[in-house]
């Protein structure tokens, strides 16, 4: 019973993801096929043939699947790059516990580094990070990155700085601190791949001619084969429509990973609370 629910509510969720623009077809469609039911000899149903329909079709499909697949790089990359945030996370981590000697400052990394992630999954939503930073950076540090362009990037900029500053009190090796070292480059580069892709939007024809295209081959299908399919018209072509509405609308929501308004937006909350509970387990496992 509960798996039938779930598939019903999960159609409901697909059709209300292009119900208007699949409304507004099928009623072009249901039109359509009036007409020719009440005049069969109109020359409006002898004057479009086929081919044409069927050749611009194909040429639409394969120009959606291209805008779609750059949609879907794109969305990926940006979820490959919170991987590797993850990855090196974790890295990080493992290297504080191995390099540095105070527990009271590996703390204080570690509890850095949880502001840090909190702080990028705030700017790449454009929401606000103090809520969700307030319990690993001291007050004067917050209130400092208030005015700050970029908070994430001067968390990290200040982790720098205290690792460096714990290296020369605790005199740490040139290995050891080049360690610590690459694993916040790799993890700034993350950061400005994820800004690169929040910044940088696909050109707007990649949105504005498939809806385009297939607006107008909506139009034209419905009448190219009405005297071959007859009363069966709005049924077929309603359905051909509504899965290139779907192609095109996927496309168009993938375009945009770092975008709560997106159905496919990237779920960071999940990801960085995942990433805060593996730091903070980090800190008390089996001491």
């Amino acid at each position: 019973m509960n798996s039938l629910r779930q598939r019903f509510a999960h159609t409901k969720d697909i059709f209300s993801y292009v119900g208007p623009s699949l409304l507004i077809l099928l009623a072009w469609d249901i039109l359509i096929t009036a007409l020719y039911l009440y005049d069969p000899e109109w020359a409006l149903w002898m004057d479009v043939p086929t081919a044409p329909t069927t050749i611009l079709g194909s040429a639409l499909i394969l120009f959606i699947g291209f805008s779609t697949n750059s949609a879907y790089a794109r969305w990926w990359d940006a979820r490959g790059l919170w991987g590797l945030m993850n990855n090196n996370s974790r890295n990080f981590a493992r290297e504080v516990e191995m390099i540095i000697k105070d527990d009271q400052q590996k703390k204080n990394l570690v509890y850095r580094h949880i502001a840090y992630v909190h702080a990028l999954r705030c700017r790449l939503f454009d929401q606000s990070p103090w809520q969700d930073i307030t319990p690993f950076l001291p007050q004067e540090e917050r209130e400092a990155l208030k005015e700050a362009n970029n908070a994430p990037n001067l968390i990290l900029l200040e982790t720098g700085r205290q690792i460096a500053a714990i290296a020369k009190k605790e005199a740490l090796d040139t290995i050891q601190i080049q360690t610590l070292e690459t694993t916040l480059s790799a993890i700034s580069h993350a950061q400005g791949g994820m800004e690169k892709i929040k910044s940088t939007s696909l050109p707007h024809q990649y949105t504005f001619f498939p809806m385009l295209f297939i607006e107008f081959f909506c139009i034209l299908l419905p009448i190219s084969t009405v005297d071959t399919l007859g009363i069966a018209t709005p049924l077929a072509t309603t359905i051909v429509g509504f899965l290139l509405f779907i192609l095109n609308r996927l496309g168009k929501d993938m375009q945009s990973p770092f975008s709560l308004q997106s159905a496919n937006c990237l779920p960071l909350d999940d990801i960085t609370a995942m990433i805060e509970t593996d730091q903070l387990q980090g800190l008390t496992w089996l001491k």
